[in-house]
């Protein structure tokens, strides 16, 4: 293991103290204090005082509900050893540390939200911790649009990312999402730098983990961006988009979405990243020494464009 960082099954913690009573909970809570306030304030709030008699009579009848029990039993058929997972994300923060070698692993906690949230970021004591959602992690076995059809979030092109394989991907996206300085303002071209960046160093981090896993594309999308990377400069190019500000158009190419608006149909969403990504990628080319916290503080978009030289592949 590296570091001092731990890996705590929360969901299994809490299904082996059924029926919780007060006691059973002043343990838990007394050992982890923080993600124990974070889960049933804001990821599964109950009523009742937190460790109040009426919060655990509370929590015992949610744990012991049939579907949250039916949850239980997917999550444990798929995750119930959890040592291929625990040995990637050892891999992943032993290269982290390496890039970042100030840096304070953060805990990582699984749980179950009932479908709430996949993961966050959260003040762990003296260090940061991750909170991961096993339950939105199922793969193509669970057809999570029957639990709502309607819900935006349980889209196709989603969904099919929700398995074991982006689980770590996961992990370090929202521990480098953390390490990004928020600008006040931003252009189009900021946006893919800034998010360039991140899956630069994500794929530092995670360097056996497929592309389609890296960059969220199925093997097609992928291809399509390779094949047409001069394409979808030229596009950004023509359309003026680069210095773009506003945030309505901005996130048609940086956000979540099955496409890019203006482009060929099978072009995919999140294509301004992509292109992000390659320009970073050339910039480093030409700073090779230069370490990712160094990279990460460059904050002048413009000029890192200008000394990257980028130029798209010819088709």
């Amino acid at each position: 293991m590296t570091g001092n960082y731990q890996i705590v099954r929360y969901e299994k913690l809490l299904e082996d103290n059924i029926p919780i009573d007060t006691a059973k909970f002043q343990k838990i809570y007394e050992q982890y204090p923080y993600f124990t306030e974070i889960t049933f304030r804001n990821v599964i709030p109950l009523k009742g005082k937190i460790g109040s008699p009426e919060f655990c009579q509370n929590l015992s009848g949610y744990l012991q509900d049939s579907l949250i029990q039916e949850i239980y039993k997917k999550v444990e058929n798929e995750y119930g050893d959890l040592q291929s997972t625990s040995k990637e994300i050892d891999s992943a923060f032993r290269l982290y540390k390496y890039y970042f070698p100030t840096v304070v692993l953060p805990n990582v906690y699984t749980l179950i939200s009932e479908f709430s949230i996949q993961n966050f970021i959260f003040q762990d004591g003296k260090c940061d911790g991750v909170g991961v959602s096993l339950d939105m992690f199922l793969g193509k076995e669970f057809s999570y649009k029957l639990l709502d059809p309607k819900n935006p979030n349980f889209s196709d092109y989603l969904t099919r990312r929700f398995n074991k394989d982006h689980l770590v991907f996961k992990i370090m996206e929202t521990i480098v999402n953390d390490k990004m300085e928020s600008r006040m303002s931003y252009n189009l071209l900021d946006k893919m730098v800034d998010n360039g960046k991140k899956l630069y160093i994500l794929k530092k981090i995670l360097p056996t983990t497929s592309d389609t896993v890296i960059f969220e594309y199925t093997k097609e999308q992928l291809d399509w961006c390779q094949e047409n990377e001069l394409a979808m400069w030229a596009f950004f190019f023509d359309q003026k988009l680069f210095y773009e500000t506003s945030d309505i158009k901005i996130n048609k190419y940086v956000d979540e979405g099955p496409q890019s608006p203006g482009m060929p149909s099978d072009a995919p969403g999140r294509t301004g990243n992509y292109i992000g990504y390659q320009i970073v990628t050339s910039f480093m080319e030409k700073n090779p020494d230069m370490p990712l916290d160094s990279l990460l503080n460059y904050t002048d978009s413009q000029m890192l464009l200008e000394v990257s030289r980028y130029k798209p592949k010819r088709e």
